[in-house]
Formats: structure tokens, C-alpha cells, sequence
């Protein structure tokens, strides 16, 4: 699988095309034949019986600081089942990229029974005992008789919640704190989300080799000499320029594209960075009390995205293996091979706060307790901050001076 990025930095050469630096994506992606999902995206696969407390009939919800199962009813506890080490082993595979989604098997597919959010487009399911929920992500109404089925790639494994909802409050009011130029009065009147949802988020990860060849220009500078022209002399310097070429391999590895287009954009930082050694498989037990969401950006599309981000990383170590003081790149071709992904499940806290009669959500891994979401900000220390960063520039020119 193919991909070039051609920078503008020199004209088009043979066997090359030029890049014309409107973004830092790939101009030309020939990645061959790519799985088409038929129907949009839903849920996974853990649509079971709905775990039952043996002693009260009561639901079970998974407790991550315990790691065992607590009765909403009785509030007792009862072990959750522990993963053998083959099958977390298993859960933290990776899969070849498909050439073909007509080929998968049926033990890499299923067709779930989901409800879309008319409100925010979330595709989530109902548990069985449940007619009728608020959507985790805009509290719309969902209806279980609105659900549909769809054919969906499983996922291979879930990352069990770490933080709980009073820890993950904790994170959210730490990070309220933190917000540097916030008016003072948030800190005040905000003491507390207006609701937390634990979700699981839908995610794919991907690994490749990228075997890289690049043609470009390197720059060494000099001391100014006689007889040097006089347009190339800057500040006493010369820059000799000559050409170089060649190739090198880069392994990008466990390169995570958040699945959902419910997450608020400010959000889905708060998924990076998660341990997916923990993966373990995904079950009913770990899902117990919580919502799973169904992926909304599919295998090909999530596969360009995650080029689009490789992008500016080759071409950053296209730069370091040309070496010198300063960089021309005329063209760059990179070819992935041994691409692999993964769908996986991740933990999080879906949190708002009310400020100015609207509504900002919030994100808590449920697993780092990384907090991201959107905040407000204050015109009045921004513009403070901005006179006092002018005074310290007009200072330090009137020293110079």
C-alpha cells in the first residue's frame, strides 16, 4: 500500500509529481483495493443477557476499583471471570489489513441491533430490559423499538474502566481548576458535571512499515568568503546547497484514530495515550453499567486518516536523515507495507458543566483520567496577557537599542 507526499519546496523532476503545499496530507494516496462497509457503522458484540444478580435479581454493574461486579439492588459484590493469558493474548492482535471486505468471515463480523440519536447521530443499543434511554451524548430519548441492524468488523478487544465515576469527577473538577485565562467566576459557581456517563468509545489502531525514498537538497552554512556572490551572503553566512537522495524504513506502531462522531472534536485527545497492553476480551461482565457507542468512521476511512497524520512524521524524518543546516525536500515516496489494525473499545467519562446558560461537554479517559473538552475563556486576562507580552517586547527592544 502507496502513498507519496511531494513538498513545494523544489519543481516537478522526472518520475516525481510536485506537492503544492496546501496541507501537510498526502497528495496522492494509492492505497489498492479497500474494505466498503454496505451499511454505516453500529455497535459490538457484547449484546447478551443482561448480567442479573443471583441473590436479588438486581442488574450488575462493573466496579473498576474493585475490578468485580456490585448488584444496583443489594449492592453486593460477585468475581468477575479473569481472562485466560491466550485470550488476552488474542484481544491484543492484530489483524492484516484487508484487501477485500467481501472476503472477511463471519467470526470477524456481526450484525448487532443498534439505535441512532436523531439529535446527535450516536449508534448505540439498549440493553434488553430497557424500552427507552437518554443517549449518553445528547440526552435526546432513544427508543428501543427505533433500533436497526447493521454489519459491523468486532472488535478484538476492550480496555477495562480504571477510574470510577467519583474519581472521574475528582479529574474533571482538578482540571476546571487548571484552565489558565478561565473567568474567575467558573471556578466558583461550577462545583460539579451536570451528568456522567461511563461509554465505551470505538477506536482502531494501526501499525505499518514505511519503506521511504526521498530526493531533496541539503544546506550547510559557512563564514561569508571573498568572491562569494553577493545575493547568497546573509548576516556574514553562506548556505552551500547540493544535492542528495535516498531511502530509509520507519516502523509506526499503535497509531490510534478515535472511532466516533459523537465525541466532540475538543474530546478526542483524552483517548491518546491509553495502555493497550490491558486489552483484555470484550465481555458482557466489563460492559456491565455501561453504554457501548458502535463506530461511526470506518476501516477505509480511519486507514486514510491514519496517513494523513504519518504524513508530517515522515516527512520530519525525511529532514533528519538529509541532515545540514536547512532542507529542501523535491519529492517524497512512501509505501506502507505490513499494515495491521485493530478495533478496540476504550473507557471514558462523558461530562458537561453548565456556564453562561450553555452546555460544554467534557471527556475523562477512563483509564488515564486524561480530561479534554471544551472551556470557556476569559477576554479580559487574554487581553491583559496580551499588553503585558507587548511591554516585555518593546523592553527588550529599547534595551537593544
Amino acid at each position: 500500500m502507496r502513498t507519496a507526499i511531494f513538498p513545494r519546496d523544489r519543481p516537478t523532476q522526472r518520475g516525481f509529481k510536485s506537492w503544492d503545499g496546501a496541507n501537510d496530507c498526502p497528495k496522492r494516496v494509492d492505497t489498492g483495493p479497500m474494505p466498503t462497509d454496505p451499511t454505516p457503522p453500529v455497535l459490538p458484540p457484547h449484546s447478551g443477557p443482561t448480567t442479573v444478580c443471583p441473590h436479588c435479581g438486581g442488574l450488575l454493574r462493573f466496579e473498576p476499583r474493585s475490578g468485580r461486579l456490585r448488584c444496583t439492588q443489594c449492592a453486593g459484590e460477585q468475581p468477575r471471570s479473569r481472562p485466560s493469558t491466550q485470550a488476552r493474548a488474542a484481544a491484543a492482535a492484530e489483524a492484516p489489513l484487508p484487501g477485500d471486505w467481501a472476503t472477511r468471515t463471519e467470526g470477524e463480523t456481526w450484525t448487532p441491533a443498534l439505535v441512532s440519536c436523531h439529535q446527535c447521530g450516536a449508534q448505540t443499543e439498549l440493553p434488553a430490559h430497557q424500552v427507552q434511554a437518554p443517549c449518553p451524548f445528547c440526552a435526546t430519548p432513544l427508543r428501543l423499538g427505533d433500533a436497526e441492524r447493521r454489519r459491523l468488523i468486532r472488535p478484538s478487544g476492550q480496555l477495562p474502566f480504571a477510574l470510577d465515576a467519583p474519581a472521574a469527577r475528582e479529574r474533571f473538577r482538578a482540571w476546571l481548576r487548571g484552565l489558565w485565562f478561565a473567568p474567575n467566576a467558573l471556578r466558583r459557581l461550577v462545583r460539579d458535571t451536570e451528568a456522567l456517563q461511563g461509554v465505551y468509545l470505538p477506536a482502531w489502531t494501526f501499525d505499518a512499515r514505511a519503506v521511504v525514498r526521498y530526493q531533496g537538497e541539503r544546506g550547510d552554512r559557512r563564514e561569508a568568503r571573498a568572491g562569494d556572490p553577493a545575493h547568497s551572503v546573509q548576516q556574514g553566512h553562506v548556505m552551500d546547497w547540493r544535492a542528495v537522495g535516498g531511502h530509509f524504513e520507519l516502523r509506526l506502531d499503535d497509531e490510534l484514530i478515535p472511532a466516533s462522531h459523537s465525541l466532540p472534536a475538543l474530546g478526542e485527545g483524552a483517548l491518546q495515550g491509553v495502555n493497550l497492553s490491558a486489552l483484555e476480551p470484550c465481555s458482557e461482565a466489563l460492559s456491565a453499567g455501561f453504554i457501548v457507542e458502535a463506530y461511526q468512521v470506518d476501516l477505509p476511512d480511519a486507514w486514510a486518516r491514519v496517513q494523513q497524520v504519518w504524513a508530517p512524521r515522515v516527512e520530519a524524518e525525511v529532514r533528519r536523515d538529509i541532515g545540514g543546516d536547512e532542507q529542501r525536500i523535491t519529492a517524497v515516496d512512501c509505501e506502507y507495507r505490513e499494515p495491521h489494525y485493530r478495533h478496540v473499545l476504550l473507557p471514558a467519562w462523558l461530562a458537561s458543566y453548565r456556564w453562561n446558560g450553555r452546555s460544554w461537554p467534557v471527556v475523562v479517559n477512563g483509564q488515564t483520567g486524561r480530561v479534554e473538552g471544551a472551556r470557556p475563556w476569559s477576554i479580559w486576562k487574554l487581553g491583559f496577557a496580551a499588553l503585558a507580552l507587548l511591554g516585555l517586547l518593546l523592553l527588550g527592544w529599547a534595551e537593544g537599542v
